[in-house]
């Protein structure tokens, strides 16, 4: 979209803000909300028989400016909901499901503060359901800086207030949070059902109602961990696997002896349906990847899993391909995410979901360089499929036998042979030589050369070979050590006449100089005296 360019008159503009485009900013509003939680079935609410006691309340609930953040109307979002043009809010989206009968209250403000207008929060107690909407002002950039990740105690307290005060056994609380960025929960996570929401614009009451009711079954997943503990342990999922939490044992609360995997309320990649998909038959074509020059290391294996709706309705599921690193000589991460894709799938119906693992994938930054991705022979992955899968700590059929990085029988690899050879090659400076991939190759693996090549060879040509203001080919090699000893330039290329002149001039210079040094050694030398002097 960043080299699209639209002018005045562009057809585009033309949809801006027509039915069509309206429509498909709620079905994007609608794949965007995660439902986190959903004891006992809470949602989706079935109201086709029943008439239901609803009561709508929270900060949030009934406001345009909260559920569509900073950047709307304004830098720091819209000052009043007056100034939006179109849009839902929760309340008003609730109002017109048939068969809910819908009572309101403020509850609480943003800041957590009681409102004046609570004429009605007494209904909370008596409602089925009970719909609180929470969050966080509109804010972007330096001005939405916190100091802490949990919301306004008066919003948590006001959530455990209504929990007490309802009379109706069944009655079932449904929390939604609206927010830029994920706040903490706290006890507030006990509610029957959550939805993060997150910011999803103008028509996000709609998304929300449409979900709770069912007219949309909820196919979102968390593009985050969801924190729990205001010290954010276990954040982002893109962790060390040695960044762990500790735990007091039984008999002695210190020192924490214990380390446990750090708890977070929600898992990246976490989300609900309404419906249930079964995993199974993962499978790998191959046990190994090779490092092969031949192919330029871009060996893959395939991998494939059925997945099956085995629900009661139809629904889309994310599916997601994880590896992770049993062992690598620099501390792996806990898990990866290296591919997914998002399945629709009618009731009873399976497909297969193919993808593949290639080096690529593979590659980390090393422990002798910072600024290149390299492979390591022998490094072994297992791959699992799904959000909550773990293949470090439990065997499971969604998780793939150990995958080894191989050497070719014939050929050794060497990170920095691979970063200094595709240097010489995209410089074009290798066929001045007449240095081919495999003669590159050979030149740095032999046993002797080895000991001219390395990091810091690579570190001297890199930023030699980029520069267009001088010969970098012949710079390469006399401004660098030259590895290529004894290699003469190819006459036939382009550069051939530029080379062989600064050679000659080398050469004369190199002479000239070893003459007068020889002619040097011949002319007597004066003796040098070193005398004290006179402390007075």
């Amino acid at each position: 979209i960043f080299n699209e360019i639209i002018v005045e008159g562009d057809e585009l503009l033309q949809k801006v803000g027509t039915d069509e485009d309206r429509e498909v900013a709620l079905d994007v509003a609608r794949q965007s909300i995660t439902l986190a939680k959903n004891n006992d079935q809470t949602l989706p609410i079935n109201s086709k028989n029943t008439k239901l006691k609803v009561h709508v309340t929270g900060p949030t609930s009934h406001s345009l400016r909260y559920q569509s953040g900073g950047w709307t109307i304004g830098w720091q979002g819209s000052t009043d909901d007056k100034q939006f043009t179109y849009g839902t809010s929760v309340l008003t989206a609730a109002k017109q499901v048939d068969n809910w009968e819908v009572s309101s209250s403020c509850g609480v403000d943003i800041l957590g503060n009681g409102c004046a207008e609570n004429m009605y929060a007494h209904l909370a107690s008596e409602a089925d359901y009970v719909i609180i909407c929470v969050g966080e002002e509109a804010y972007t950039e330096k001005p939405g800086d916190i100091r802490e990740l949990k919301l306004p105690d008066g919003q948590v307290n006001f959530v455990k207030q209504v929990r007490k005060s309802m009379k109706a056994e069944k009655g079932k609380i449904i929390l939604v949070y609206f927010g830029g960025r994920p706040r903490l929960l706290q006890t507030m996570v006990e509610a029957d059902a959550i939805l993060i929401a997150f910011l999803p614009g103008p028509f996000g009451g709609q998304a929300v109602v449409d979900i709770l009711t069912g007219t949309y079954n909820p196919s979102a997943k968390l593009p985050i961990t969801y924190p729990k503990h205001p010290d954010k342990g276990g954040v982002p999922y893109w962790n060390a696997v040695t960044d762990m939490c500790t735990q007091p044992d039984d008999t002695n609360p210190l020192p924490h002896y214990q380390y446990v995997k750090c708890e977070v309320e929600f898992p990246f990649g976490h989300g609900l349906s309404y419906t249930q998909f079964s995993y199974s038959e993962l499978k790998i074509s191959a046990k190994q990847l090779v490092l092969q020059r031949s192919n330029q290391f871009k060996s893959k294996i395939e991998i494939s899993v059925n997945v099956q709706n085995v629900g009661d309705r139809p629904g889309s599921e994310t599916v997601m391909f994880f590896f992770f690193v049993e062992n690598r000589h620099v501390t792996p991460e806990e898990k990866l995410l290296f591919w997914f894709e998002k399945i629709e799938l009618p009731q009873g119906e399976k497909h297969t979901v193919k993808t593949e693992l290639s080096l690529d994938h593979l590659r980390y930054i090393g422990p002798h360089d910072e600024t290149h991705f390299l492979l390591q022979p022998g490094m072994k992955v297992k791959v699992g499929v799904g959000s909550d899968i773990d293949c470090r700590l439990e065997k499971s059929t969604l998780c793939s036998d150990s995958i080894s990085i191989v050497n070719d029988s014939q050929q050794q690899y060497e990170a920095s042979c691979e970063a200094a050879c595709d240097v010489w090659e995209k410089s074009g400076c290798n066929n001045l030589y007449g240095l081919n991939l495999d003669k590159c190759w050979d030149e740095c693996i032999s046993s002797a050369s080895i000991r001219k090549w390395g990091w810091n060879y690579v570190s001297c040509i890199e930023p030699i070979a980029s520069d267009q203001d001088i010969d970098r080919c012949s710079s390469m090699r006399t401004m660098c050590r030259d590895v290529f000893a004894g290699i003469q330039p190819n006459a036939t290329t382009n550069n051939s006449h530029s080379t062989l002149v600064f050679a000659l001039l080398s050469g004369m210079i190199g002479s000239a100089t070893i003459i007068h040094s020889m002619r040097k050694r011949r002319l007597p030398q004066r003796e040098i005296e070193f005398t004290p002097l006179d402390s007075n």
